[in-house]
């Protein structure tokens, strides 16, 4: 059966032509927008979080360290024998 492109209740005649029955319509979006502000609001919070505990306070330490090599480790002290160990 075709669709009905007009109805008396809408004045442009495109109110319920391609709605299909028992399909929600929009009705999806009075939770989507809540969770989405909700999901923007917890990003937000954990930047000011970040921000509060220093975790953006040195950006160009690591990017320089990485370029120096590491000091050398300090020299192992000459290995004496223990004088209580067997032979």
């Amino acid at each position: 059966m075709g669709r009905v492109l007009s109805s008396p209740s809408t004045p442009c005649g495109w109110g319920d032509a391609w709605h299909e029955p028992g399909r929600p319509r929009m009705d999806v979006l009075l939770f989507l927008i809540p969770l989405a502000l909700g999901m923007g609001a917890l990003g937000l919070l954990a930047f000011l979080w970040a921000l509060g505990n220093g975790q953006f306070d040195d950006l160009d330490g690591a990017a320089e360290r990485i370029l120096f090599d590491d000091p050398p480790p300090p020299p192992k002290p000459p290995c004496t024998p223990d004088p209580g160990a067997p032979n």
